[in-house]
């Protein structure tokens, strides 16, 4: 096990120039627990989600770390580990933020930059996705960097009822309704009229830097725990040079949405082999379907469907060598892609 590192920082109730010792522990399976309560505090998070996020990886791995501040636990950084295949084919051991948490007690003392810092030593690539200005702004701060291209796109299919879930109101859902109609129109149109001026074939052979060991990330992705109220399926759907991994989500009062998890095969930058698919989510009743890229052909393939853009925050990167234009992720590398775990569903689920 790694050393505690002790960091001298203020409080947000230092006064003068005293200092309040923070000790950093790395988070192993002996001490998820204390995330477990961290998380609880945060948003109500599932303690069977942190053990299996946590838990289930090797301590030989940097997981991340566990403030304490008088022996008190007072923050947490944790981490998804794994390894990347560079574009030159090397291997590369790199993290993926996860459950960035200070709690009110010590906040706005400087304890979240510190642990970032701390976290982002440990691997010679670490990737964050972010949401609040903040944060972000944080990392920017220190040396991290958003990648060239990024894009989550939603496929509509029952309008109303997806509408109607995200308002009280239905003369809103309606107007809402009717707009969307007229977005996914548009949509359609630019990406058909885009495809007509190129020959298609873009980036499709150029090399990019992706995640390894797929079918082990998918028995462990396959294993998360949901809240009691919503229940959830992993499928598989394959037709020839493609293969589609997805996951099914039924929340009550949103419907069944599903949410494309990984994609491979020689066309998957196909419109025509992606074409039944769309078909099969349709007559499998999805309000909607989702898909998250780095790939600027694949988006142009979701986009041709009439699939909006969903605004985000953009995947940051931070290590030594450049990947910022040169990355291939899906929507299971993002690590709360799925997040259907704690109080709130952090608009995971809107």
């Amino acid at each position: 096990m790694r050393n505690p590192t002790i960091i001298n920082s203020r409080s947000a109730g230092s006064t003068g120039g005293k200092g309040n010792a923070f000790h950093f522990e790395p988070i192993t399976s002996s001490n998820v627990e204390t995330v477990a309560e961290l998380l609880q505090e945060r948003n109500d998070t599932m303690r069977s989600y942190t053990r299996w996020k946590y838990a289930q990886k090797p301590d030989a791995d940097f997981k991340g770390v566990i403030a304490e501040r008088d022996g008190v636990p007072v923050g947490c950084f944790g981490l998804v580990v794994r390894d990347l295949v560079l574009p030159d084919c090397r291997r590369m051991r790199c993290g993926w933020f996860a459950d960035w948490y200070v709690t009110t007690r010590v906040r706005a003392g400087g304890l979240g930059t510190e642990m970032l810092r701390e976290i982002s030593k440990n691997y010679p690539i670490v990737f964050g996705h972010p949401a609040p200005e903040k944060a972000r702004k944080i990392c920017l701060a220190n040396g991290y960097r958003p990648i060239g291209f990024q894009s989550r796109r939603r496929l509509v299919f029952d309008r109303f009822v997806y509408e109607r879930a995200r308002t009280r109101y239905s003369v809103k859902a309606v107007a809402n309704l009717l707009f969307g109609v007229q977005r996914s129109a548009g949509v359609k149109l630019a990406a058909l009229s885009a495809g007509r001026r190129s020959d298609g074939n873009g980036h499709a052979l150029k090399p990019f830097a992706h995640f390894a060991d797929v079918e082990d990330h998918t028995t462990w992705v396959s294993r998360q725990p949901v809240r009691p109220d919503a229940s959830r399926r992993n499928g598989l759907w394959e037709t020839i040079g493609l293969q589609v991994f997805f996951v099914d989500d039924l929340v009550p009062g949103s419907g069944l949405r599903r949410r494309i998890q990984f994609t491979k095969g020689h066309r998957q930058f196909s419109r025509e082999a992606w074409r039944p698919f769309i078909r099969a989510c349709r007559d499998a009743g999805c309000v909607y379907l989702e898909c998250f890229t780095t790939n600027r052909l694949l988006d142009g393939v979701w986009a041709s469907f009439g699939a909006w853009r969903h605004p985000e925050a953009s995947v940051l990167v931070h290590g030594q060598i450049d990947l910022t234009d040169k990355l291939f992720l899906h929507g299971w590398d993002r690590e709360n892609w799925t997040y259907l775990a704690g109080g709130s569903s952090n608009g995971e689920g809107r």
